[in-house]
């Protein structure tokens, strides 16, 4: 690839413990970052989602879609603050959920076509293999770049550190 071939993209990244709450009121100033354009990328994770024990035998649970629609209209309500002209300004491209680790990637809708090789997946690494603690991913290729994001759920405080390093080795 040389020089003139090179694209800029602007990719937002926000990440939240909801805290079992419900999507309610604005999530508004989370996508209102002050920049004249819009983000061409979203991703956006969030922790504590569902902590049910449904939730550690479901792949997906409300809470998922709820959170997945609440963002989409948050997204739209800044896009046309900012002068957006499409009715759709942005799309959900990708999520995943894992107990009640949650991310989902949202992209401008022109971008929509050039978006390839979209794939999910999830870790578990709480107590006995549960989902309670865990990681999810997205990744996908835009302008033959290749890009993985990942949000995660881990044992708090530094106590918890070598229970958790020792998941992965």
């Amino acid at each position: 690839m040389n020089q003139s071939d090179t694209k800029t993209i602007w990719i937002h990244l926000a990440t939240f413990n909801v805290g079992t709450a419900e999507p309610a009121g604005s999530v508004f100033e989370l996508f209102d970052t002050g920049m004249a354009k819009l983000p061409d990328l979203v991703v956006v994770s969030l922790q504590e989602i569902d902590m049910s024990a449904n939730s550690l035998i479901l792949e997906n649970t409300d809470a998922k879609e709820h959170w997945s629609e609440f963002i989409g209209e948050s997204l739209t309500a800044a896009a046309i603050v900012h002068g957006a002209s499409e009715a759709d300004p942005y799309v959900q491209i990708g999520s995943v959920q894992n107990a009640g680790v949650f991310i989902g990637v949202w992209a401008r809708t022109y971008l929509q076509e050039e978006i390839q090789n979209v794939a999910s997946d999830r870790l578990s690494l709480g107590f006995m293999g549960l989902a309670n603690k865990g990681a999810v991913m997205v990744s996908l290729s835009l302008f033959s770049s290749s890009f993985v994001f990942v949000g995660c759920h881990l044992a708090a405080h530094t106590a918890e550190v070598r229970s958790f390093v020792r998941s992965f080795v």
